[in-house]
């Protein structure tokens, strides 16, 4: 047990500080992970829903492109046709890449296939179409079929995303309440261990001294010794005897000068 009452105040700042140090760290630690994974998660949705994104601008351009080689911009139409290709497996790429939602793959395949489905329509059209004397528009009806379906499986893919990052965003919100728990906790526990060691310290050090200022007040000679026992050996019980030693001396002195005083006589 410790008697010291200097290492008893001391200790009980250094459990404060310890606990404050402990508690600060976790909160930082969890911040800093919350951080770098929302980075993570968020990014990658947000670069899956930019190529869904992309992939509808890029089929749209490609139905006006038919649109207007049918209206007779046959050749334009089709190197806009081209370089709009190039820009979908470039969008394709990406988001094939970076899957991250479960069962992600399912979407990009779906969309890989009826884009495939789709590019082979308005090739038909071109290699075939209109290279008859009487423009067929089952060819334009087949290629917005196919159109309307490439547009379905992107918007599922995107939405797809759109929900996963409202998920891990509600997820986020209730990480970051865990996070900053730490530092709550640590404000708590300041506030106990505060509290204690007000407790401690006016059980061991403000009441003792309280009663022997009184004690010495009320001291009487006839009572031969201080009124005051201190509950703990520590300082307060070593000034208590110092204070004893001190009264013993001066009776012993006093009785010393009576004597002789006494014999003078």
């Amino acid at each position: 047990m410790v008697r010291s009452l200097k290492a008893r105040i001391l200790i009980g700042f250094l459990l404060l500080i310890a606990m404050l140090l402990v508690a600060e760290a976790m909160t930082v630690y969890k911040y800093v992970n919350l951080n770098i994974s929302a980075q993570d998660m968020i990014g990658n949705n947000y670069r899956s829903i930019e190529a869904s994104q992309r992939m509808l601008e890029v089929v749209d351009e490609e139905e006006t492109a038919v649109l207007s080689s049918i209206n007779g911009s046959i050749h334009e139409s089709y190197m806009q046709l081209n370089r709009a290709d190039s820009a979908f497996y470039g969008a394709f790429t990406i988001a094939s890449n970076n899957i991250t939602e479960p069962d992600e793959d399912r979407y990009i395949l779906a969309i890989k296939t009826a884009y495939a489905e789709y590019r082979n329509e308005w090739q038909k059209l071109f290699m075939t179409g209109f290279r008859r004397p009487d423009f067929d528009w089952s060819f334009y009806e087949n290629i917005h079929r196919q159109y309307l379906l490439v547009k379905d499986a992107i918007e599922s893919h995107m939405r797809l995303n759109h929900n996963g990052m409202y998920r891990k965003a509600a997820k986020m919100q209730n990480d970051s309440r865990q996070a900053i728990m730490p530092g709550i906790i640590s404000n708590v526990a300041v506030l106990i261990i505060a509290l204690v060691l007000y407790f401690f310290i006016y059980i061991f050090f403000i009441r003792p001294v309280d009663q022997l200022a009184e004690a010495v007040k009320n001291y009487s000679p006839r009572q031969g010794r201080l009124q005051f026992s201190p509950i703990a050996e520590d300082e307060i019980r070593k000034l208590a005897g110092q204070i004893q030693n001190l009264i013993d001396k001066q009776v012993i002195h006093t009785r010393a000068e009576e004597q002789a005083s006494n014999g003078t006589k």
